[in-house]
């Protein structure tokens, strides 16, 4: 049984062939690299939404090199504690921290196509959409465990699509993740806040804090870090053109795991 929604009229979507389709005959074609479109607004070619091609790729070679290797564990460590048999990854991208999570049903949403492509050839064992995280077309109470790794998302939303009992992890950048970036790129540097977020309907069971220190080897690398941060699109051209002068350099990193059961 598919855990799709319908966005349109909130029925539960199965596979016909090559389309999922509700009882009232709402039909979403399966593309070719095996995702499905649930953006209503995206379905239209004539918009582009989420991080384009470029940025999806800039992110994808980052996280190749191994860099936040130690993130992905932390999530998979954390993850096989609950032993779930449905996982949402709430804001997917390529998919590259799904990979190391051994579940049966791991559904990913995206709003960028170009991610959610990358993510079903990496990971084509698993269901992805094209889909936004604050109407997640996800059946309620459905969810074994859920997550969000620096993606936007509505707790609202969360809440429905997880069964009783089950467990939300938001990542969230500690304070010192990439000082040192932010360094050169801004006069006066700042520290990213504390996390101290409680959330109606949920049951804060641990905050896990996981910290390092890397060494970002090439010019290339530091380019590709820069693009998957938000920093690309705040930060103005002349401060930019710090980094060009860099050909490696030494980094703070720090994500922060907040683990929450629903209550």
């Amino acid at each position: 049984m598919s855990l799709w929604e319908c966005p349109i009229c909130k029925e539960n979507l199965e596979q016909k062939e090559k389309q999922f389709v509700c009882k009232n005959n709402h039909q979403f074609d399966i593309a070719k690299q095996n995702y499905i479109n649930l953006l209503m607004s995206q379905i239209s070619k004539d918009k582009q939404h989420g991080d384009s091609k470029e940025m999806v790729l800039a992110r994808s070679n980052f996280l190749e090199k191994g860099y936040y290797t130690v993130f992905r564990d932390t999530l998979e460590s954390i993850s096989s504690q609950y032993v779930p048999t449905s996982v949402l990854d709430i804001g997917c991208g390529e998919g590259w921290y799904a990979e190391n999570l051994s579940v049966p049903n791991l559904y990913g949403i995206d709003i960028s196509k170009e991610a959610i492509k990358l993510a079903t050839r990496r990971l084509p064992q698993y269901q992805f959409a094209v889909a936004s995280s604050y109407a997640l077309p996800i059946v309620s109470d459905s969810i074994d465990l859920a997550y969000s790794i620096f993606a936007p998302f509505k707790i609202e939303e969360v809440h429905r699509v997880l069964r009783e009992g089950g467990i939300f992890i938001e990542v969230f950048p500690l304070p010192k993740h990439l000082y040192d970036l932010k360094h050169i790129l801004y006069d006066k540097p700042y520290l990213n806040p504390e996390y101290t977020t409680e959330y109606e309907g949920f049951e804060l069971l641990e905050v896990k804090k996981v910290s390092d220190a890397i060494k970002i080897e090439t010019s290339e690398d530091i380019h590709n870090l820069f693009m998957m941060t938000p920093y690309y699109h705040r930060t103005p051209e002349s401060n930019k053109k710090r980094l060009a002068v860099f050909v490696e350099m030494n980094t703070d990193i720090g994500f922060g795991f907040a683990i929450f059961r629903k209550k």
